[in-house]
């Protein structure tokens, strides 16, 4: 039986880390609150808003607006609230 190089076991030990953190951030297991608000992380705080709503038939909200980061998108400069269920339906409109 042949031995295996210790390359090879560290390798295979940094992907299988790389895939178990790219998965816990993308099923958002891991919060990323910490970032700082600017206008192009809160478009994408209400696209991500309203594709969760539009799942749902637009029937249950995703998830508590002011509890998922970033915090601050509704101060100026930036202005961007909470989204209404008309402008979810634009985005995502119903087939």
């Amino acid at each position: 039986m042949k031995a295996i190089a210790a390359h090879t076991i560290f390798i295979v030990g940094v992907i299988i880390i790389f895939v178990l953190f790219v998965t816990a951030t993308l099923f958002g297991w891991i919060d990323w609150s910490g970032f700082s608000a600017n206008k192009f992380v809160c478009t994408s705080k209400v696209y991500s808003y309203c594709s969760g709503w539009s799942k749902t038939g637009f029937t249950n909200a995703p998830w508590d607006w002011d509890k998922k980061g970033p915090e601050g998108c509704e101060n100026p400069p930036i202005n961007i609230d909470i989204p209404s269920i008309d402008e979810c339906k634009k985005l995502f409109p119903s087939k």
